[in-house]
């Protein structure tokens, strides 16, 4: 006969044993449930627990339990739970009951008085325990008090929701048979039950905070909270907006490899049967581009940094208005997000480069590398315009460049000027203007100097970037996609 079986039998048996009228009184009927019933119930536990959950339980570093006026079911969920250290909190009205669960249980425990009516009692016996205890913890409530089950429930709760570095659970040991009459659970009915914290309850308004830092870009601040409710409700489409979030703060951080690699496994995803229903599938088109994009602008930084910047193979990408645009599109996208924030110095660094990267591709449309200035290649026509765009923006003590550099902002559009480029053309009356623009920024903290970048010198350059990016290139989708609730 099996273990289940025999401990039906032994529970007809008892129950007979009472109906006789042998066991009258309760605590002769809480002595024999004891000894008929009771040890078939622990080897059960000991070898196979009743656990009716999502996710294993894993490896309990300490459980927690309060204790009330029956040890049984604080017994079950300890051997349930399998921690390390089991910790009881009693009161003075079930002390007498610790014995009785070391014995049980086979094993020392770690035991704390409480007040059977103080909530704020179990809080902060609860805060030395966590403080001393490191690992998961496990918080089981089935016994004691209302304060005691309501304050330990609260803890687990608050922790769960608040102090992310803790990783806690809290526990119930439910039943699915009761016997009335006797007031028991029938033995074999019982289970453990990992409790759903109330964020289940509340994860709307969870996901709408997610949602508002997502669209105002605090993309890192809106991953952890998917990634959080992931975690709380086990539902795959918040690790997918997790993941999604992840992207655009790596890009939004000129990660482009990170975003890449997050961008092709969520596409990935998503183009699976497995992803049926999924409310990013919308959004597929855009996010198809946008991957393709940065693989585009990952092989353009790749063949244009640092010494490979004089190279033809350099030359040729940079005369792509399709992989330049993605990142001109990108840094000016950044530009408008700091720029919006008020947050001058950042954004005048942005804006210099998208406007530097459009105005060296337009010179690379035209076979000339940016990087190294080669004079003997340009005539003498085109160098006399060049000088004299230069001392138009500078003054005559403008210098030009010397054989082999690279060339700056300044030089550049000079030399699209000379060489009459349609695009820079309409720049050729605000060269002075433009090169105050550029001062003031050299002369900003973040660059050369200890100024900080202004307002007005800033919307300045906003508005020479954009006009040339506009013209340069096509629109491109480097914005996050939108998302709703």
């Amino acid at each position: 006969m099996d273990l289940k079986e025999r401990l039906k039998q032994a529970w007809r048996e008892y129950k007979e044993r009472l109906a006789s009228g042998e066991e009258a009184d309760k605590a002769k009927a809480d002595s024999l449930y004891r000894e008929m019933v009771w040890p078939l119930l622990l080897e059960k536990w000991r070898d196979e627990p009743e656990i009716q959950t999502w996710g294993d339980i894993g490896n309990v570093e300490v459980s927690i339990h309060t204790l009330g006026n029956s040890p049984e079911a604080l017994i079950l969920a300890a051997l349930g739970l399998k921690a390390k250290k089991v910790v009881v909190l009693y009161t003075d009205h079930t002390e007498k009951y610790l014995d009785q669960i070391e014995r049980d249980l086979g094993r020392k425990i770690e035991s704390h008085r409480v007040s059977k009516g103080d909530p704020s009692d179990i809080y902060r016996a609860a805060k030395r325990i966590i403080d001393k205890y490191s690992g998961p913890i496990a918080f089981d409530i089935t016994s004691g008090t209302k304060a005691m089950t309501a304050g330990l429930a609260s803890v687990g709760f608050f922790i769960k929701a608040k102090a992310r570095e803790i990783e806690v659970d809290v526990y119930y040991v439910d039943n699915n048979k009761y016997d009335s009459a006797l007031r028991r659970p029938v033995p074999g009915s019982e289970f453990l039950v990992r409790l759903p914290s109330p964020y289940v309850a509340f994860g709307e308004l969870e996901e709408e905070r997610a949602l508002v830092l997502y669209r105002n870009r605090a993309f890192k601040d809106a991953e952890l909270v998917f990634r959080r409710m992931h975690g709380e409700l086990r539902d795959g489409k918040y690790q997918n907006l997790a993941e999604l979030a992840h992207t655009y703060a790596r890009w939004a951080a000129l990660d482009f490899k990170g975003a890449e690699k997050s961008l092709y496994s969520l596409v990935s995803f998503l183009k699976s049967d497995a992803a049926y229903g999924d409310s990013l599938r919308s959004a597929l088109p855009v996010l198809d581009e946008q991957l393709r994009g940065l693989g585009q602008l990952i092989e353009l930084v790749e063949n244009c940094e640092g010494g490979r910047r004089k190279s033809t193979g350099c030359l040729e990408l940079l005369a792509d208005p399709d992989r330049v645009g993605w990142l001109a599109r990108t840094l000016l996208e950044r530009a408008e997000y700091y720029y919006k924030l008020e947050d001058y110095n950042l954004s005048a660094l942005h804006y210099y480069r998208a406007l530097e990267l459009s105005l060296q591709h337009r010179l690379s449309l035209k076979g000339i590398n940016p990087h190294i200035f080669e004079p003997d290649k340009l005539g003498k026509d085109v160098l006399t315009r060049m000088q004299a765009e230069l001392e138009n923006a500078i003054g005559e003590s403008a210098n030009m460049p010397g054989r082999g550099w690279g060339l700056t902002l300044l030089n550049i559009a000079s030399l699209l000027i000379a060489l009459e480029d349609d695009t820079v053309l309409p720049l050729k009356n605000d060269m002075r203007k433009l090169h105050g623009i550029l001062d003031a920024r050299n002369e900003s903290l973040l660059i050369h100097g200890l100024s900080s970048a202004s307002k007005p010198n800033v919307k300045s350059l906003k508005n020479f970037a954009e006009k040339l990016i506009d013209q340069a290139f096509p629109e491109l989708p480097v914005s996050a996609v939108e998302l709703k609730a």
